[in-house]
């Protein structure tokens, strides 16, 4: 089969060697299940895509994997995009001819299609196989000599921006002939009327007349065979280049009647708009001048309403303010009343609370203390237990100070203050680490310590601290190992 420039070649392999090989037009049919692998059937299979050049070498590889079912068929709707691919794939093994194009697992230009792919490390060997398989050409690849290139004088070789980008060349020999060059089509727009375009027209035909006959006296006389060629190329060439001018020149005729019967409805109806528009001006002058007047009637009628509620309101918020100030006296003097009724009753009970005490001070001298001592003198003594502090026994003398305040009599027996031993009672009935966790006061840490059994030896802020929390200074350090 011939190829113009690059031949596209399937491999597909089976256990270390190529089990079958077939051009990239088999593989379609393959892939159209028109044709079937027997070899293959039940099998997934590592495949590889060539491209070869005119010289048997190796331009571009693709490796992926494809399964084939019982029937030995591809699945359905299976579909690799081996140019693209191709085009865009990364630096691969150097096989003779320089770095060739790779395509691969890990090396894939779309990620979607990395699953599709094998990589060379699961099977290193393979690019000697393809080298050695390109070689030997059972496929008898066969490619278009050099002065033998097909060209394509179809339609869509040009449009109305000019001829394709696509450089178009006949080469005969050592004379290159460079269509692309010796064409420059401007673009046409219906703007530029009808005569214009026929002027280039002719004028680009006219050039291209001329270069194809200095080009053609140029071309060797050994060439006639070529030469007919280009001159049969170059007259097809013309005659879609007189063709499409023809059409170009019959659709731009028809567009420019359009034109202008457009622009005649156009400009009829431009002046219908300004004849309504001149009107539409006039009423709407009138209606400005209605809408001032009533604009400056409706304001003075606001004025005078405004002037109106503000003196209502100015009449409403005084007569508001006098009930207001009146009911607020009212209720200031009841206030003051209930004020000076509970004055007189905190005296009372100022006077009541003195008269208690004297009472209870006269009720000790006279009756309890004899009591009291009569019990001294038979022995009898008055013990309390207090944490810290232990069973205390209790003199008669100091048994109204204790009566007054236990807590404080317990902490003068402790050698601390009270606040200080309130702290020590709190943490002796729940030894918990009371470090704060939060802003809250209330959140502490509430682990389990170690009691403080002595009210002294113990400090707020220290002793009453997990491990995970300490904060025992230096000096207090040595005051707990004084005590232990």
């Amino acid at each position: 089969m011939l190829f113009d420039s690059n031949a596209e070649v399937i491999l597909l392999l089976q256990e270390q060697r190529i089990e079958k090989q077939m051009l990239l037009q088999e593989f379609d049919a393959v892939l159209n299940r028109v044709v079937s692998v027997t070899e293959l059937k039940n099998q997934t299979c590592r495949a590889v895509y060539l491209q070869v050049d005119r010289t048997l070498q190796i331009r571009a590889c693709v490796l992926f994997v494809i399964s084939f079912d019982d029937s030995g068929n591809s699945p359905e709707n299976w579909n690799l995009p081996f140019a693209q691919l191709s085009e865009n794939a990364g630096k691969g093994p150097n096989l003779g001819a320089g770095f060739i194009k790779l395509s691969c697992s890990g090396q894939c230009s779309v990620p979607w299609h990395n699953n599709k792919l094998w990589s060379p490390d699961d099977f290193p060997d393979v690019f000697i196989l393809a080298q050695k398989a390109v070689v030997e050409n059972l496929l008898n690849v066969e490619f278009v000599e050099t002065g033998e290139v097909p060209y394509d004088v179809s339609s869509n070789a040009y449009d109305m921006d000019g001829y394709s980008h696509e450089e178009t060349r006949f080469i005969d020999g050592d004379t290159v002939f460079d269509v692309q060059d010796s064409i420059e089509v401007d673009r046409v727009t219906p703007e530029k009327g009808s005569d214009l375009i026929n002027q280039q027209w002719r004028h680009k035909l006219e050039v291209f007349e001329k270069e194809y006959k200095q080009k053609l006296q140029d071309i060797d006389s050994n060439a006639d065979k070529s030469s007919t060629k280009i001159r049969d190329r170059y007259e097809q060439r013309l005659l879609c280049v007189t063709e499409e001018y023809e059409k170009t020149l019959e659709e731009i005729t028809r567009q420019l009647a359009q034109v202008k019967v457009r622009l005649d409805t156009i400009s009829s109806q431009k002046k219908s708009l300004e004849d309504i528009n001149h009107s539409q001006k006039k009423n709407i002058d009138g209606l400005q001048e209605k809408i001032d007047a009533m604009r400056k009637q409706f304001e003075q009628k606001n004025r005078d309403e405004l002037q109106m509620v503000s003196q209502k309101y100015e009449a409403d918020y005084a007569e508001n303010l006098n009930d207001i100030n009146k009911k607020w006296t009212i209720e200031l003097e009841k206030k003051e009343e209930e004020i000076r009724q509970l004055s007189e009753q905190l005296i009372q009970l100022r006077k009541d609370i003195c008269d208690l005490r004297r009472d209870k001070i006269r009720l000790v001298n006279s009756g309890a203390d004899k009591f009291l001592e009569n019990l001294e003198r038979l022995g009898i003594n008055f013990i309390a237990f207090h944490p810290g502090a232990g069973h205390m026994s209790i003199p008669l003398v100091d048994m109204s100070l204790y009566m007054d305040g236990p807590i404080t009599y317990a902490a003068n027996r402790c050698m601390v203050s009270e606040d200080h031993y309130r702290l020590w009672l709190q943490h002796y009935e729940s030894p918990i680490c009371r470090f704060q966790m939060g802003k809250d006061k209330e959140e502490i840490c509430g682990c389990r310590i170690k009691r403080v059994d002595v009210p002294k030896a113990f400090k707020s802020g220290a002793t009453d601290r997990c491990v995970k929390h300490p904060s025992v200074s230096a000096d207090w350090g040595k005051v707990i190992n004084l005590s232990s």
